[in-house]
């Protein structure tokens, strides 16, 4: 059975880089570009990972990974951005993220981040 990783992003380029670098990868993929959709997908999915672009529709979305930490305590959350500030960074994993990336993303640091936290979730 495949993991599913459930990404949350406003760019459809995003979706296409993750849909050629997780192919042939024993992955799931599922997309949204729709904030409001989030908690209803991770009901309905039970993914092992939720990457999450913390800048959405040019918002920076704080806001909503402190929700879905809270609502979904085990889920590994994985927040990407374009922020490249070191206090940035601090704080978006107090905020609850299990993992950090800058976007753009180099391919292979971001599978090494996808395999660690999807074992974490099936641990």
């Amino acid at each position: 059975m495949k993991n599913k990783i459930l990404i949350v992003g406003d760019e459809s380029g995003i979706f296409f880089a993750f849909k050629k670098m997780l192919k042939g990868e024993h992955y799931q993929m599922v997309t949204s570009s729709q904030p409001n959709e989030i908690f209803h997908l991770v009901l309905k999915l039970h993914p092992s990972l939720l990457i999450l672009n913390l800048k959405l529709y040019g918002n920076f979305r704080a806001e909503l990974l402190v929700q879905l930490k809270k609502t979904f305590p085990s889920l590994p959350i994985l927040a990407m951005t374009t922020f490249t500030n070191v206090l940035t960074e601090k704080l978006i994993m107090r905020l609850g993220a299990s993992g950090y990336i800058r976007m753009p993303f180099d391919i292979h640091e971001m599978l090494v981040k996808i395999r660690q936290l999807s074992q974490y979730q099936n641990a």
